[in-house]
């Protein structure tokens, strides 16, 4: 009686095993692949733009996006609301820049 609940749970094991390395090995469906490769791309392409944005207290805030060689920068205002007129943003290099606030729009936040 003791040796069934054994022999059932070394099957169940054993197919369980199976079927890991059937969907292991099986690959993504190539416009699957494509769509990761892509995406990959685009966020290799834009992380040189990419900022975060916090306030004097180093909290809060979230990201944005520059715009402008002279270091323009939009965000959303649900980012900057908490921050109050000044914040600082971090670079993606390390380097964290003091900024203003130049205008806001709460309607068209995102």
């Amino acid at each position: 009686m003791k040796t069934r609940p054994l022999v059932c749970s070394t099957a169940l094991l054993v197919w369980l095993a199976a079927c890991t390395l059937l969907f292991a090995a099986a690959p993504l469906h190539p416009l699957l692949d494509e769509a990761e490769r892509q995406r990959l791309e685009v966020v290799k392409a834009i992380t040189p733009a990419t900022i975060a944005v916090f306030d004097q207290r180093g909290e809060g805030g979230g990201s944005g996006v520059i715009v402008r060689a002279d270091g323009l920068v939009v965000t959303n205002f649900h980012v900057v609301a908490p921050c109050g007129p000044f914040l600082y943003c971090g670079l993606p290099d390390g380097t964290v820049v003091p900024a203003v606030v130049l205008g806001v729009d709460p309607p068209g936040d995102l």
